[in-house]
């Protein structure tokens, strides 16, 4: 079973127990209801948002560049820009390698903007190394940052893992000028040794040598490489987020959220006060919590009543 599959993220969770810090102050009624419960947290959503398409987008553009190239797509007279181009195979061959450098790119930034969530202050992960290797060493690189959270994670060697660690290198070498990276051994020997009947539902297309090749001799990505690139980062961030969330502190969190939301929480809490609880937990069930009602009362990722009234009191006081 994939690393991503249901049955190993639960696995990879049970490595990692809830803080239980970030507990709220008032009290909390035995017969509550409608309690809402974190499940994923809110940059997973913004990073799914940034690269959930990407894959459709490049291809989108794909497509339109055979059409340049074959001359049934020409620019429109609606379309102010000046473009006349002297070789017209050429011009397409170089925007398509253009293309797929930015979509490599983008899928990398992505990860690392992920990875950049993870050194907030809303995190509380009790592992003064591991923090330290996250909020200072690691800061300014995105191989360093994985590495040191698929470590925490206990993340296993696999394929996703391999091809995202290649994709981080790969784009290095294709943006940072003599910038001439390689991937760690492991990780090719992994790729090269895949077994290919593995690959056929997550990875139909996989080309393990060709793009070992392609990344060894500076060339950019072909698009089957691009695509299981970012199929792989979301994979990857997929089975991370589940044990993240565990460390989060559910009322700093909270803030932070209504902070960064500021103009939206605004709206809600001006509604009636007969519907106005209603509305803030409506408000968080859109910012990566789930509605539980069979959630322990003790969970230090439940939002129940009492605290959502906390938190609109905490914010009007604070402004």
């Amino acid at each position: 079973m994939h690393p991503w599959a249901s049955g190993q993220v639960v696995r990879l969770q049970r490595q990692h127990i809830k803080s239980g810090k970030g507990q709220f102050e008032s009290g909390r009624m035995p017969m509550e209801q409608s309690a809402i419960e974190l499940s994923w947290t809110g940059h997973f959503r913004e990073f799914k948002e940034n690269l959930g398409k990407s894959n459709h987008y490049l291809i989108t553009i794909l497509v339109g560049l055979e059409g340049v190239r074959t001359k049934k797509i020409t620019k429109d007279d609606s379309f102010h820009v000046l473009w006349n181009p002297s070789d017209l195979e050429s011009s397409v061959g170089g925007s398509r390698k253009f293309v797929r450098k930015a979509a490599l790119s983008w899928t990398i930034d992505a990860l690392d903007g992920y990875l950049g969530f993870l050194r907030k202050e809303i995190f509380e992960f009790n592992d003064s190394e591991f923090e330290h290797e996250l909020k200072n060493k690691s800061a300014r690189s995105i191989r360093k940052s994985l590495d040191a959270v698929i470590k925490f994670c206990q993340y296993p060697l696999d394929l996703p893992l391999s091809l995202v660690q290649l994709g981080i290198q790969w784009r290095n070498n294709l943006v940072h000028f003599h910038a001439n990276n390689s991937l760690d051994h492991e990780y090719k020997d992994f790729i090269r040794h895949v077994d290919p009947t593995e690959t056929s539902e997550s990875f139909s297309g996989l080309e393990p040598m060709q793009m070992l090749e392609d990344f060894e001799q500076g060339l950019p990505p072909k698009h089957k490489a691009v695509a299981c690139i970012i199929r792989s980062t979301h994979h990857l961030v997929q089975a991370i987020d589940p044990i993240m969330v565990k460390y989060v502190n559910l009322k700093k969190y909270s803030q932070d959220l209504i902070i960064s939301h500021e103009e939206e929480f605004k709206k809600v809490i001006a509604s009636p006060p007969s519907i106005r609880i209603k509305k803030v937990r409506q408000f968080f069930l859109s910012q990566g919590f789930k509605p539980n009602v069979e959630v322990e009362i003790t969970s230090p990722l439940a939002l129940h009543s009492s605290d959502l009234q906390e938190l609109i009191d905490w914010y009007r006081s604070s402004n």
